[in-house]
């Protein structure tokens, strides 16, 4: 699967059960971190360098180390991070929910066209 982040493109082999579990559990335990952030008694800057941190890692994570700075280059901003974040969740979960199952038929009909059938 082609992930559109930030105007680049990040590739995920989302049918390799490993790939897929690792970004399911790098999506979750960074919505759990920013949870515990947005409950943390800081300042409001203090809030905005730990959840780009947050969010570096989970690229870093989900996608290969480097990831982050090819996304964000030196930038540190708050508003793109949590965009991308978001974004990249958005496109996982449609594709889990839709892409997959669109693929797998088609590849059905395929086999089932060829004669060879699953």
């Amino acid at each position: 699967m082609n992930f559109c982040i930030n105007k680049k493109t990040l590739k995920l082999d989302l049918f390799d059960v490993d790939v897929a579990e690792a970004m399911e559990k790098a999506i979750l335990h960074t919505a759990n971190e920013m949870i515990a952030l947005g409950e943390k008694e800081q300042s409001y800057l203090a809030t905005m360098k730990e959840g780009c941190h947050i969010v570096f890692a989970f690229f870093d994570r989900a996608f290969g180390a480097g990831t982050a700075k090819e996304l964000f280059g030196e930038r540190h901003n708050y508003k793109l991070c949590l965009k991308a974040y978001l974004e990249c969740s958005k496109q996982y979960k449609k594709f889990m929910t839709e892409g997959m199952a669109e693929e797998l038929k088609e590849l059905h009909m395929e086999e089932a066209e060829s004669g060879k059938g699953l």
